[in-house]
């Protein structure tokens, strides 16, 4: 399935645009993995993506990057964080941590809640 900057700017879920894999399927690590495990791959990416040393700007993009528009990289942003919130109540429920990995959990979730609605509010 292709994706584009426009599959995301149009609402498009994360669920809808990457489908999980067939149920009758193999449960191999590398094809399903764990919702921590894929949530703690998006984050990266999210770190990523807002590391303006990652991005191909040139040094005038750099130095007016305050003035720059980001209603694109905000709808992105979006959805990333709405998988990573789906994936975070995913791993909620099968998290044995123990009390003070449910406490750092739910901080986790508390915090992707609010980023999440702030993207709504942009």
């Amino acid at each position: 399935m292709s994706t584009t900057a426009a599959d995301f700017l149009a609402g498009l879920e994360p669920q809808t645009v990457f489908p999980s894999r067939a149920v009758g399927r193999a449960a191999d690590a590398r094809e399903n993995p764990a919702p921590a495990d894929e949530l703690s791959a998006w984050l990266a990416a999210l770190l990523s993506f807002f590391d303006p040393s990652n991005h191909p700007l040139t040094e005038a993009e750099l130095a007016s990057l305050g003035a720059r528009n980001f209603v694109n990289e905000a709808g992105i942003a979006q959805q990333v964080l709405r998988r990573c919130l789906s994936l975070g109540l995913l791993s909620a429920t099968g998290d044995e941590s123990g009390r003070g990995g449910a406490r750092a959990h739910a901080e986790l979730l508390a915090s992707l809640a609010d980023l999440c609605a702030l993207c709504d509010s942009l």
